[in-house]
């Protein structure tokens, strides 16, 4: 069998593939997120953000869409945060440097909502 004849073959179930990937995942969110700093944001960003009164009086501005924002862009630091097998809610520090400010939010994250437990900057 000559080269041409083998890349035809090849072609041919190359395609039929990419139509069954296709159909498979078409309509479906799909995401790829290998690195578990993505997948912590993945997972928070789909819930409920939950402010407290307490920080809703000291940070006048702070609401859902700035902390959606500040939760994209973050970075999670994954050594001062604390993470529980056996817990279900576990608690996230997210820094994000912006504007010569630094941002450190805490975020309890649990199956229904998260909850902002600490923003400060400096």
């Amino acid at each position: 069998m000559n080269f041409l004849y083998r890349l035809s073959y090849y072609l041919f179930g190359f395609i039929i593939g990419m139509f069954f990937l296709m159909f498979f995942f078409s309509g479906k969110k799909t995401s790829c997120n290998y690195f578990p700093s993505k997948r912590v944001k993945n997972d928070l960003l789909k819930k409920q953000i939950i402010i407290p009164n307490h920080l809703k009086q000291e940070f006048v501005f702070l609401n859902d869409s700035i902390l959606y924002s500040q939760i994209s862009i973050g970075e999670i630091i994954f050594s001062e945060s604390n993470v529980n097998e056996n817990d279900t809610c576990n608690t996230y520090r997210l820094e994000l440097n912006e504007s010569k400010k630094i941002y450190q939010i805490d975020i309890k994250n649990c199956p229904e909502n998260i909850f902002l437990k600490s923003y400060n900057f400096n």
